[in-house]
């Protein structure tokens, strides 16, 4: 692990010019350039998947010029990675629950699942593309199957 050049955190892996920053510091320094903070979120989540193993999530939410992006990527040395996007100005708690949403319902589906804002892969590995769903129709089937199976 890495310092933080600012605060001395020791989970610095951002690069931000000539400096190694902490994910808290970036964000300070992006809200002083754009004007947007970043909402508070929790630091992790635990789901479990429809075989009943649960997934230990770290949740990152970094503000950049070209919009917010989050990232939720499980534990597990061969865990699954999500990341999405949203615009700079979108409700960040709307974000996070879509977030949350889509990794639950691909744990559920079992399937890779990718839409035009966010992609899922297992041990970091892209999805071959016959994986990628990006029809509502696909979505509203496998929202159709999660909740039938929750119920």
């Amino acid at each position: 692990m890495y310092e933080c050049q600012l605060c001395g955190n020791t989970d610095a892996y951002i690069h931000f010019g000539t400096e190694l920053l902490c994910l808290d510091c970036y964000n300070e320094k992006m809200f002083n350039k754009l004007g947007i903070k970043a909402t508070s979120y929790p630091e992790g989540v635990t789901i479990r998947d429809c075989e009943g193993k649960v997934h230990r999530l770290r949740l990152r939410k970094r503000l950049d010029p070209i919009g917010i992006i989050m990232e939720a990527k499980a534990e597990e040395s061969d865990g699954y990675q999500f990341i999405i996007h949203g615009e700079l100005y979108v409700d960040q708690d709307e974000l996070f629950l879509q977030l949350i949403a889509n990794f639950t319902l691909a744990l559920y589906v079992g399937w890779h699942y990718c839409t035009q804002n966010a992609h899922v892969s297992k041990g970091g590995k892209v999805p071959p593309r016959n994986h990628r769903y990006n029809h509502a129709s696909s979505l509203s089937k496998r929202l159709s199957l999660l909740s039938s199976s929750v119920a």
